[in-house]
């Protein structure tokens, strides 16, 4: 049976060993036949999966596009940044439907595993609500009156961070990579009374165990990053600095990772967050200086464009122009530059005055002009060899030679 193009199965098939695309190998192809015996069923899981270095090279380039937004953005946003450690384990995306009735959450580009950014305000937002009034929503929309001061001030907050149906918020969370040296561990869920889960028999010691296989990503950080907005937030009650209430959703978001945690089987201790460092100074200055080498780079690269341009341009012109008027043109095309001007001064120079005695005197005015327009037409006594030069043609252009 064919779940795929045959193309597609027959490229997996022959080269399964040379994928590194870690989607392929965690939900695809999973499945050795239709027995209704999963051990029979389901493929082993490998031991541990690590990333291959290709896909390193991609979440590092993931890394280089946070970089460019969290420096392009700065002026407008004020960004927060934490680097999180599980405490044990973390699997993600386990309810997801999958061949194996467990599934771990991997960027569908990219196959590496990330919490989504929907996923970090959920919890985030959730945790408020436990915390702070008692898992019931709907004490964000009653009268104030009802609420006690820490209630109404937290309020306050959360409105301003999560907005309303009316109004939107000022946070902005951030997909959430792992770490370079992480693995995929296989680890078991066992289902002691599957009869009664499906609603079938009281639980009993009669049936029997369902093993359940799945990945898990094992004591690896991940980079968290959020961001309020600076612009006037019209809806704004709290009265705090956008850099004040990001310090407020820094704090939430570390009490959510770390007492709440993310992801499946959180109450038995997966997902949970052992530390938590705020590292926003040091990563933003790794940014400006990453962005700083980027816009020396692209200055750089239209310098060569810019005079490579010139260069083609001057081929142009030589080929229909006659000698004199090349130099002559390309004496006007000089740059401002230190060695444009001593170029003008040594090579273009003496080749000005070997068309001088041919009676060719435009390259000499091109270079009259030349030096008037960089300072070195009229120059202090001191600089005698210059004055020589300037005299002389000075003295061709009165016709005195």
């Amino acid at each position: 049976m064919f779940y795929h193009p045959k193309d597609t199965r027959d490229i997996y098939e022959n080269n399964h060993n040379k994928i590194d695309q870690l989607w392929y190998r965690v939900h695809y192809f999973q499945q050795n036949s239709l027995q209704k015996d999963s051990d029979k069923r389901l493929v082993k899981l490998n031991k541990k999966i690590s990333l291959s270095s290709r896909a390193k090279l991609i979440l590092e380039e993931i890394l280089s596009v946070k970089q460019f937004i969290a420096s392009k953005y700065s002026s407008c946003h004020e960004f927060k940044i934490y680097e999180g450690r599980l405490q044990n384990k973390m699997v993600h995306g386990m309810g997801s439907a999958h061949v194996r009735e467990t599934s771990i959450t991997l960027h569908p580009l990219y196959g590496i595993p990330y919490i989504p950014a929907s996923s970090i305000k959920g919890i985030v937002r959730n945790w408020v609500i436990q915390a702070y009034f008692n898992g019931k929503e709907d004490f964000l929309i009653i009268e104030e009156d009802h609420l006690s001061e820490d209630q109404k001030q937290v309020k306050i907050l959360f409105i301003d961070l999560f907005g309303t149906e009316e109004s939107r918020g000022a946070i902005c969370f951030y997909d959430a990579f792992v770490e370079q040296n992480v693995q995929l561990v296989p680890d078991v869920l066992t289902v002691h009374f599957k009869d009664y889960y499906k609603g079938e028999a009281p639980p009993g010691d009669d049936q029997s165990t369902l093993p359940l296989s799945f990945y898990v990503i094992e004591n690896n950080s991940f980079e968290f990053v959020l961001s309020v907005t600076k612009g006037c937030l019209k809806t704004k009650h709290s009265g705090l600095l956008p850099s004040q209430l990001a310090e407020v959703a820094g704090v939430w978001l570390e009490k959510a990772l770390t007492e709440q945690g993310v992801g499946s089987k959180t109450s038995s201790g997966y997902g949970l967050f052992s530390s938590f460092e705020d590292i926003t100074s040091q990563r933003l200055e790794e940014y400006q200086q990453q962005a700083n080498k980027i816009n020396h780079n692209k200055e750089k690269n239209e310098r060569e464009a810019q005079k490579k341009a010139q260069e083609e341009q001057l081929k142009a012109k030589k080929a229909e122009m006659s000698s004199s008027d090349y130099l002559a043109f390309k004496i006007k095309n000089l740059g401002d530059d230190n060695e444009s001007q001593a170029l003008s001064k040594d090579e273009i120079y003496k080749n000005v005055l070997s068309f001088v005695e041919n009676c060719e005197v435009t390259p000499a005015k091109a270079l009259k002009e030349y030096w008037q327009r960089v300072g070195s037409w009229e120059v202090k006594k001191t600089k005698k060899k210059q004055q020589i030069k300037v005299s002389k043609i000075e003295s061709i252009l009165n016709g005195e030679d």
